[in-house]
């Protein structure tokens, strides 16, 4: 668990989001067509939207290939089934052309960060 060592006066907040509970709640089609879908992680992608300012060498890109990641992850203990994404690392989702794959995992975002299932704390 997090915990704060120093705080700033303002700002600084943490924000945890419930993915569980937002699967949960998405409709049963789209929990299974989600359910054995693999988003594609780039590096680049991150590092492009983070730091446009520094781009990678061609040397360190043949270093950080793309990696496929389950959309949706099953707790180990649990069994429970969670979304699984990053606003500024999915490239896409495998086997999708690329604009309806990122079009589906910000469809996922947005559902998964909205209030009801959001704890932001303050420190």
């Amino acid at each position: 668990m997090l915990y704060c060592v120093f705080a700033p006066g303002e700002g600084g907040e943490t924000e945890f989001a419930d993915t569980a509970t937002a699967y949960d709640e998405l409709p049963i089609d789209l929990r299974a067509f989600i359910d054995d879908k693999k988003a594609i992680h780039s590096y680049l992608l991150l590092q492009q939207r983070s730091f446009p300012d520094r781009p990678l060498s061609e040397e360190k890109r043949r270093e950080i290939p793309d990696i496929l990641q389950a959309l949706v992850w099953l707790h180990p203990v649990t069994g429970r089934k969670a979304l699984y994404l990053g606003e500024h690392i999915i490239a896409g989702v495998e086997g999708m052309p690329k604009d309806e794959g990122i079009a589906l995992a910000t469809q996922l975002r947005e559902h998964a960060t909205q209030p009801p299932y959001v704890y932001r704390h303050i420190w």
